[in-house]
């Protein structure tokens, strides 16, 4: 079990929806059920690894609280921004501002990826791939290496 620290005021399921309605996208329902339990925050067993390539979570993104919230992130960095694509919406940032997400699309709904900005206008090498679910995201996060 993840034991998340510094999460936000608590957000309900009808509350999640009615985020995930006003931004017309569709929520994974591990990710509802992940939110409802702990909105935002950060965790100890935080990087997924691929390989020996480790991602680290610096923090979870809050739904309805603060500048940094997954609605907020999701409207002004891939939806106002026309170069990012916009299938993808964040729930976690690392340290250097880049975003973990889920993917919204009919074909790979609910596979989470890690999106590196810094090659934007490379979606090969800016979208990684890293888990089939975010549920499978959660389970393989480990302490840092």
């Amino acid at each position: 079990m993840l034991h998340i620290q510094g999460s936000k005021a608590s957000v309900t399921k009808e509350g999640v929806l009615e985020i995930a309605n006003k931004l017309n996208i569709s929520i994974p329902s591990d990710v509802v059920d992940f939110y409802i339990k702990n909105n935002g925050g950060f965790c100890e067993r935080n990087t997924f690894f691929i390989g020996d390539e480790g991602y680290k979570v610096n923090e979870f993104l809050s739904f309805g609280v603060g500048e940094s919230s997954m609605e907020t992130s999701y409207q002004v960095v891939f939806i106002e921004n026309k170069e990012m694509p916009d299938y993808l919406v964040p729930f976690a940032v690392d340290a250097g501002g880049d975003y973990f997400c889920f993917d919204t699309s009919r074909d790979g709904f609910g596979r989470i990826f890690f999106f590196e900005s810094e090659y934007y206008d490379e979606p090969e090498r800016s979208v990684v791939y890293l888990a089939k679910t975010f549920s499978d995201f959660i389970s393989k996060l480990e302490i840092d290496r």
